[in-house]
């Protein structure tokens, strides 16, 4: 269960975030496993739910304030927001002419979505900032373990049927430490972490570099 707030409702509203439901979060991958038709909107939606619990355990700690943690949740709801059709199966073709999803982020960000931030009572250029790198922050969405990376494992492991994405998600989320200077986690949560690189290794191995899946993108491409 996923409980949005006002600012979190209005942005998803917007067609940029809308368009989201007809991006595929994992592209091409259906070709071989035929459940992987799960979208970017519902990750973007997943990545709000881990941002919240973890801002909110932040916020207790006294690491960040509660606008630090509004900041936060807009981000990661709209982390994917300058993804392209087929996702990333044909970003390269986009680099190649000088534009990758990054920089039709900001190109979204400093369009409709500033002035549904900014009569929210955000600035949307913190918002920026946090994801384009330039905040302590940053790490929560965008690191070495981050709610991004955490989201995608479990909703493409459960939609393909390959187990191997399988994490301890909340012994995770408790153990880990996001501070100024870096990621940290504590000791109980060291398998936990290994856990996590593991599972990724391994869904890259049978999922994202599969060699049907990549032969069919170098096609579209």
């Amino acid at each position: 269960t996923i409980e949005l707030d006002d600012i979190a409702i209005k942005l998803i509203d917007q067609p940029e975030l809308q368009r989201l439901r007809r991006i595929r979060q994992t592209s091409l991958a259906f070709v071989v496993y035929p459940g992987a038709n799960h979208t970017r909107f519902s990750h973007a939606l997943g990545t709000y739910y881990l941002a919240e619990k973890i801002g909110n355990r932040l916020v207790r700690e006294g690491v960040i304030t509660d606008d630090e943690l509004n900041v936060l949740k807009v981000s990661s709801l709209l982390h994917d927001v300058g993804q392209f059709p087929f996702s990333h199966a044909i970003e390269s073709f986009y680099i190649k002419k000088g534009l990758g999803n990054k920089d039709l982020r900001e190109m979204v960000l400093r369009g409709p979505l500033t002035d549904v931030l900014n009569e929210s009572g955000l600035d949307s250029r913190k918002v920026r900032d946090l994801l384009n790198g330039e905040s302590l922050l940053t790490s929560v969405i965008d690191g070495d373990v981050d709610v991004d990376r955490m989201d995608y494992l479990i909703r493409d492991s459960t939609h393909t049927g390959i187990q191997l994405g399988r994490i301890d998600l909340d012994r995770l989320i408790l153990t880990i430490m996001y501070r100024d200077n870096g990621i940290t986690i504590q000791d109980k949560g060291i398998i936990s972490l290994e856990n996590f690189y593991l599972s990724r290794l391994h869904m890259y191995q049978a999922v994202y570099y599969h060699k049907t899946i990549l032969g069919y993108e170098l096609f579209l491409t």
